[in-house]
Order: structure tokens, then sequence, then C-alpha cells
């Protein structure tokens, strides 16, 4: 068995080889341990192209801590505008409470329910009046 020259198992690696020719190499790295071994030594010697510096990780957490620490101390346990909203709730609550006890509820409603609602036919009523009116007419059984 013929094993793969180093150059190959590059242009493998970096996806370079034309689809036949990488289908055979992969046929061939299945069957053959020698070059699988090569084709591993070349991916892991291979240096990425794009690779964050040795302090990255230190780097990253102190600026998650220094960006956390600073949003602790700006935060306050109750915000201004949550002061307002509790403020204009206990106000409403204590305003509805005193028009309660006052009685002005109930004049509204005793109001309400004085006014007579039925003074005038309502629409219903006239539409089937209407309605009845002209069928009549249609049967012949209108009055002239």
């Amino acid at each position: 068995m013929e094993h793969l020259s180093k150059d190959i198992l590059k242009l493998y690696m970096n996806h370079e080889l034309d689809v036949e020719e990488q289908e055979r190499t992969e046929s061939h790295l299945y069957d053959c341990d020698d070059c699988l071994n090569v084709y591993l030594a070349l991916i892991e010697s291979q240096t990425l192209k794009h690779s964050v510096s040795d302090d990255f990780t230190d780097q990253t957490v102190s600026k998650i801590y220094s960006q956390t620490k600073s949003h602790q101390k700006s935060k306050k346990p109750y915000s201004s505008k949550n002061r307002k909203l509790i403020t204009h709730y206990f106000l409403a609550a204590g305003l509805t409470i005193v028009l309660m006890l006052t009685g002005i509820f109930q004049t509204v409603l005793d109001v309400t329910n004085d006014y007579q609602v039925e003074t005038s036919t309502s629409i219903t009523d006239q539409l089937m009046q209407k309605t009845n009116t002209l069928l009549d007419y249609m049967k012949g059984d209108h009055k002239q």
C-alpha cells in the first residue's frame, strides 16, 4: 500500500483537493493507520490563524468583574420610577375610599337609575315595524 505524501495531506486538511481526490484520501485515511497518524500530527502542529492571547481569559474575567461591580454600585433598591408608581397607586386607592365613604358613587348610580332609558322606541322595534309594513305591502294586504 502506498502512503500519502504530507503535501496531499496538507491540501486535504485545507479542503483544496477536488471531490474525487478528497474521497480517495478519506478512504485511504480510513484504511491506513500510518497515514492517519501523520494526518493527526499535521493537525496538531498547525497553528491557528486567529489565535487568542495567553491572558485572554484573565482579561475577559476582569472586565466582567469590573462591569458587574460598577453596575451593582449604581443599582438602587427602589428607583424613582417605582416610587412614583407606588405613590400614584396609593393616591388612587385613597381617593376611591374617600369617594365611597362620601356616597358619591351611590349618587351617580341613583341618577342613572332614575333616567328613563326607554323614552323612545328602540331602533330594533322601529326596524321590525318597517319590515312588517314592507312584508304586508308585498303580500297585497296594504291599507290604502
